[in-house]
């Protein structure tokens, strides 16, 4: 067991020249009013009470490289209550501090509707805006485990932590021989001012692992192998929610397989009465770990029966009503100049400088307008210090 109370930090000149490329950047954010984002903990006659922080999604983020996956407990356990993390980067933001803000926000800084998706960086007063958007952000071979035990059996609730990867190991051959970090549910750092805990933690925990190969930069894909994975090895159980629906669920939470997705890592606020324990996490030796298996004939029709789920071309992930799998994110790749998709396409902070009519206009028909006003379209786009992302 370590102590999560030191840094490690890397110098420019040990970094690979390429960092974006070797998949181990990740991104710090950090409320821009500082508020907590952790769960809150109070005493009310004598109980524990737990409720959980809002999460506006206005930032000031950077981007950190990470060499390795003690790099990365190490930057987890310094985090402050007003932080999050982000499992990849804006390649494009660099290692500059930039601002991520709601889509609408950032619409309505650029004076264009709301619907529209503000992909790239824009310039704002000399300040650099990013919307936490999936088309933005490039995933990082760096990997959690959520383990949530609500509805799991009880035999699987039971087990440490390394019986639990272990059990993975079922449907994810070579899990439980690699590298990894564990943090323990940030509920059990809640205690007395004695140091008795204040609260069963649960088995609940974060483990972080690093992916083998180039096959992380596809996240969606393995998210979906996974589910099947797990189904197929005879992993998955149902939970009954409040409303009385029936949901499918697998030990780990796949959900946060999903492009910038916001990791809440950081400590709970604890009201009067209450103590905070210091956060220790545990460190297990061993390589990268392989992908999980490919799809197969068998694991789509094992999912497909028990699920009610259906899985099309092997990648797309049709959802039914009882929630059975994560839905397929998948965006087109509209990063190209291309008028006639402007709504999914980069947009140009020059955008917002046109007049009322001229944006009519240019919504009208950008080709049209670009043409009858005998412009560059990457003048447009790309004028001023609008980045946009490669």
């Amino acid at each position: 067991m370590n102590s999560a109370s030191q840094n490690s930090t890397t110098t420019p000149e040990s970094q690979p020249a390429d960092l974006h490329a070797t998949g181990r950047v990740v991104t710090v954010l950090s409320d821009v009013q500082k508020r907590p984002l952790g769960k809150r903990f109070t005493l009310a006659k004598g109980k524990v009470v737990k409720a959980l922080s809002a999460h506006p999604g206005d930032y000031h983020a950077r981007a950190i490289y990470v060499p390795d996956l003690l790099a990365l407990a190490a930057l987890i356990a310094g985090m402050a209550s007003c932080d999050a993390l982000i499992l990849g980067c804006i390649p494009g933001a660099g290692f500059d501090p930039y601002q991520i803000t709601p889509q609408k926000r950032l619409c309505r800084l650029l004076g264009i509707p709301d619907d529209v998706r503000p992909t790239g960086l824009h310039t704002i007063d000399g300040a650099t805006y990013a919307a936490r958007l999936k088309e933005n952000f490039l995933p990082c071979r760096y990997l959690l485990i959520d383990r949530d035990p609500d509805g799991a059996t009880a035999d699987l609730a039971s087990l440490d932590d390394d019986g639990y990867i272990g059990r993975i190991e079922a449907a994810w051959p070579g899990i439980s021989g690699c590298e990894r970090i564990t943090f323990s549910s940030t509920s059990g750092r809640v205690a007395y001012p004695d140091g008795r805990p204040a609260l069963t933690a649960g088995a609940s925990s974060h483990t972080y692992i690093e992916l083998a190969g180039d096959e992380w930069r596809d996240w969606d894909d393995l998210r979906i192998r996974q589910e099947a994975a797990g189904w197929n090895a005879g992993l998955g159980f149902n939970v009954t929610a409040k409303g009385g629906a029936t949901l499918k669920r697998l030990p780990w939470d796949t959900s946060v397989f999903s492009v910038c997705r916001e990791v809440f890592e950081s400590a709970p606020v604890v009201g009067p009465g209450l103590a905070l324990l210091p956060r220790t996490y545990q460190h297990t030796p061993g390589d990268p770990c392989p992908p999980p298996p490919a799809l197969s004939a068998e694991s789509i029709a094992t999912t497909e029966r028990e699920t009610g789920a259906r899985i099309n071309n092997a990648r797309l992930v049709a959802v039914d009503t009882t929630g059975a799998l994560q839905p397929d994110t998948r965006l087109p790749d509209c990063r190209r100049i291309q008028g006639q998709e402007l709504r999914q396409g980069p947009l140009p902070s020059a955008f917002s400088r046109l007049n009322k009519l001229e944006r009519n206009r240019w919504m009208d028909g950008p080709r049209r307008y670009l043409r009858s006003r005998q412009r560059n379209p990457a003048d447009l786009f790309f004028g001023g210090r609008s980045a946009r992302l490669a």
